[in-house]
C-alpha cells in the first residue's frame, strides 16, 4: 500500500510542481515558482518514503534515516533557492535581462535616428 501511495503522491505533485513553475516563470511570479518547487519536494519526499520502506523491508534498518537525510539535504538547496529569489523581489530587486534587451533597444534607436538626421542634414552628394 505504501508503494502505491508514494508512486500516486509523486506524480501528483510532480505535475502540479511543473505546471505552478511554468506559468510562473511566464507571468514572472517568484512566489508561484517557489511554490512549485515545494510541490517538486513534496513529490521528491514521496517518492523517498518508498526508498525508505523498501530499504527496510529489505533488511536495511539505516535506510530510513539515510532517505530523511537526503530529503532534509534537498529541501534546504530548494528552500535556499527559492528564499533567494523572492528575498530580491521583496527589496524591489528586477531580472537584468528585460533591462539590458531594453538598453540595446534604446542603443540601435539611437544609431538610426543620428544616421537618418545626419543623411537629412549633410547629404554626400
Amino acid at each position: 500500500m505504501v508503494i502505491i501511495a508514494s508512486i500516486i503522491g509523486f506524480l501528483g505533485n510532480e505535475s502540479v510542481a511543473v505546471f505552478r513553475i511554468r506559468v510562473g516563470k511566464e507571468i514572472g511570479s517568484a512566489a508561484l515558482i517557489a511554490d512549485g518547487q515545494h510541490a517538486r519536494v513534496d513529490g521528491l519526499t514521496s517518492l523517498a518514503v518508498l526508498f525508505g520502506a523498501v530499504g527496510v523491508w529489505l533488511g536495511y534498518p539505516l535506510a530510513d534515516p539515510i532517505v530523511g537525510l537526503f530529503i532534509t539535504i534537498t529541501i534546504l538547496r530548494i528552500v535556499w533557492a527559492s528564499g533567494k529569489a523572492v528575498f530580491v523581489r521583496l527589496l524591489d530587486g528586477v531580472d537584468p535581462e528585460p533591462y539590458i534587451l531594453q538598453q540595446k533597444y534604446y542603443r540601435q534607436l539611437f544609431i538610426f535616428i543620428n544616421r537618418e538626421w545626419l543623411i537629412s542634414h549633410y547629404p554626400l552628394v
